[in-house]
């Protein structure tokens, strides 16, 4: 692999990797009063255990390059017709995506 493919494709690495770090449950549910966490909080969440579903709602391609541990794939557009949801009313769920542009 010559110089200029190593270094786009470490710089497509650092892309990817960063934006599973960039935690955002705002992504498009901002208006319906959802409350956003940080990145901090839902680190603290997964540290201790906490009750909660971790969804990732970017395309599949990204999910399967680099995601969270015990996270579930629903791409945002399968998000009304996914099967994966829970069904438990009182179920705390935490989306995330790339972040904020």
């Amino acid at each position: 692999m010559d110089r200029s493919k190593k270094i786009l494709k470490g710089l497509l690495l650092v892309l990817i990797v960063g934006s599973v770090f960039l935690f955002s449950a705002n992504c498009v549910f901002a208006d319906k009063g959802w409350k956003e966490i940080s990145t901090d909080e839902l680190k603290s969440w997964i540290d201790s255990g906490k009750d909660f579903v971790l969804i990732d709602v970017r395309p599949s391609i990204f999910h399967d390059v680099q995601s969270i541990p015990g996270s579930i794939n629903i791409p945002l557009g399968e998000l009304k017709t996914s099967s994966l949801l829970p069904k438990e009313k009182d179920k705390i769920i935490v989306f995330y995506c790339m972040g904020r542009g």
